[in-house]
């Protein structure tokens, strides 16, 4: 396909180059040595997201200790976000953001959200809950099916591997600013659009690749990061060439390192689910002013928000999430889910209206701890993943389409497609399999999954959030029903509550996490406390197993050059040898785990083995 550059823009091959040098050695220590000489671009040690945060330096010692003050110190982290939201929300940048989403849903255009692993679960969050508010107008008569039909679909994602990477990560799409550019250019992106490319290290080439589609088509482009712009703009040439350029706004979400070092799944994403997430409810309000005559005044009330407002409410959260009595209920939670693990069970979360950001916890899991990935229907023989979602009440198929608010958008490139594009041979030659048939065999839905059950123990936790917890809500009686039957196929089972208090009807044991969630058009507060619980359980649980040290992921996975570069510092903080030796036993690791097949995802991980081989850990 020939694509046209004006001289400003960089050439998607220039770009790919940056981020990603092609090397034919073939041995350990030749592929080492070319990551260290030739591979600078991944080079990121240099970037806060990537740091050590001192504040949590000792994170594993005080889990062993007492899992409440571990969550704690993760939640300090969390707290520590406020100062930089109060910058973020009170900017030039932020304002133009809402105006311009204002600006181009009135209009006519869409926004497309774009982003890849974790900021690409979080496009397709926001998209869902875009969908469904106009949905729910629509349904109470509160808006014009022309109108709310029109407003729901001006929103749209577009996810580094589209949605099959919602729920299992595609290795070595990130890598190439190509994949991202030809991803966007399927839809008709025009110069009454906007794109937000949200990155949370402001270097990913499949994001910058489809910023730069934006402003090729004249969209109007905003670049969301967490690393400050300056640093950025000194080391990573990519990231500069895309925030000097004159029609790019650039949104420095920038907060100081993550709880774990390098997890930007947690602090990082938080902050851009808050940063966009209230900036597109506020966009909301402008909108419904067209429409006031037919509003309610409890939503008039619902919709008088302010900036200052959401800095207050996400303030109040962590407050009330790092009470003691919120942070024992999560401590009990990690106990629950660790001791199910220890001796080889599996956890099934059982949940409706906040599926989707559990789902996304349990994805990300699998690259962050080496842990197996969720389980395609009818594929014996893989590994069951320790931790999975359903949804009691629909089938896998309605679960799909209830979750996301629309039809699955899933890439179906054939081999020629992916045999056109600048990318590796090993993408070029062995294509994923992600389409929609693809996408509907992981059975999040009623379908049986004895599999889980059969291990030396099993646990099934139901989660209800905000609204779902509420006296009388609309589906508790049959989300009762159908969880007490399927609860039965297992030898534990509770009840996680975020929110208010719960009965106990719900299951043998009851796990309270109380906390106030302010009303708002997209559930945003629900959604980022869920968020926030998710991420204490999964990380805690995952230090309880061992797969933290320090506060660096020692299980982490190295299936990309920005993983296999967090690999490195790994190997190379804790065994305080050099960046270049540790790369060496890295690549010497990642060679004898592929000989081996040795990939017990109880046991394995590249850096593990690379610290094992090193004396560093058992």
């Amino acid at each position: 396909m020939s694509i046209y550059q004006p001289p400003a823009l960089p050439t998607l091959q220039t770009l790919n180059e940056q981020a990603h040098p092609m090397s034919t050695l073939t041995t350990p220590s030749q592929q080492a040595d070319a990551f260290v000489k030739h591979e600078k671009a991944f080079h990121l040690g240099m970037l806060p997201t990537e740091m050590s945060n001192p504040a949590t330096a000792n994170l594993s010692t005080v889990f062993d200790e007492n899992i409440e003050d571990g969550v704690k110190m993760l939640l300090s982290v969390d707290a520590a976000l406020v100062n930089a939201l109060e910058r973020v929300l009170t900017s030039e940048e932020y304002s133009k953001l809402l105006a311009d989403i204002v600006r181009v849903v009135t209009s006519g255009g869409r926004v497309y959200l774009t982003g890849c692993g974790a900021t690409g679960r979080l496009s397709i969050l926001l998209e869902a809950s875009w969908r469904k508010y106009w949905q729910q107008l629509r349904e109470q008569g509160k808006l014009s099916q022309a109108d709310a039909t029109r407003y729901e679909a001006s929103m749209v994602s577009v996810i580094s591997g589209g949605d099959y990477a919602l729920i299992r990560s595609v290795e070595g799409f990130e890598d190439f600013a190509t994949i991202g550019w030809h991803q966007l250019n399927e839809h008709p992106i025009s110069d009454k659009d906007l794109v937000i490319a949200i990155t949370e290290g402001g270097e990913t080439s499949f994001v910058i690749g489809a910023a730069w589609r934006g402003v090729e088509a004249g969209a109007s482009v905003c670049f969301v990061f967490n690393n400050p712009k300056e640093i950025l703009c000194e080391h990573v040439a990519r990231s500069r060439d895309l925030i000097n350029h004159d029609s790019v706004v650039s949104l420095d979400l920038s907060a100081g390192p993550m709880a774990v070092a390098g997890s930007t799944r947690m602090q990082a994403t938080t902050m851009e689910q808050i940063a966009v997430g209230s900036a597109i409810e506020l966009a909301i309000a402008e909108i419904l002013k067209r429409h006031m005559s037919t509003i309610d005044a409890d939503t008039q009330v619902m919709l008088a928000r302010t900036p200052t407002d959401y800095l207050n409410e996400y303030r109040q959260l962590i407050h009330d999430l790092s009470a003691d009595k919120s942070c024992a209920g999560m401590a009990t939670a990690i106990k629950l889910e660790s001791d199910t693990y220890r001796p080889g069970g599996y956890v099934t979360y059982a949940a409706d209206e906040y599926l989707l950001d559990i789902l996304t916890d349990t994805t990300e899991r699998a690259p962050t701890f080496c842990l197996p990935p969720f389980k395609k229907q009818n594929h014996p023989e893989a590994e069951e993943s320790w931790a999975f979602a359903k949804n009691p009440l629909h089938t896998t198929t309605t679960t799909w389409k209830r979750m996301l608010g629309r039809e699955i958008r899933a890439l179906e490139w054939d081999a020629s497609r992916y045999a056109s594009l600048d990318i590796s041979e090993k993408l070029k030659t062995s294509p994923p399999k992600i389409n929609e048939a693809e996408i509907l065999k992981f059975t999040i839905g009623t379908e049986n999954g004895n599999a889980r059950t059969q291990g030396p123990t099993s646990c099934l936790v139901a989660c209800l959030a905000g609204e779902e917890l509420r006296d009388n809500a609309p589906a508790d009686a049959e989300f009762v029903a159908k969880y007490t039957a399927m609860s039965k196929h297992y030898s534990h089972c509770a009840l996680l509550a975020i929110g208010s208090s719960c009965a106990d009807k719900y299951a043998d044991q009851v796990i309270n996490i109380p906390c106030g969630l302010p009303e708002t058009p997209m559930r945003l507060w629900t959604h980022i406390a869920v968020k926030l619980v998710f991420n204490c359980l999964s990380t805690g649980t995952m230090v309880m197993m061992g797969r933290v040290m320090g506060n660096w992921m020692v299980f982490a996975e190295a299936t990309n050059k920005k993983l296999i570069d967090r690999g490195t510092r790994i190997v190379s903080e804790l065994a305080q040898i050099s960046y270049e030796d540790a790369c060496d036993a890295l690549h010497v690791a990642i060679s004898e785990l592929a000989t081996t097949g040795d990939t017990s995802s109880r046991t394995t991980s590249p850096a593990a083995t690379a610290l094992r081989k090193l004396g560093v850990i058992q």
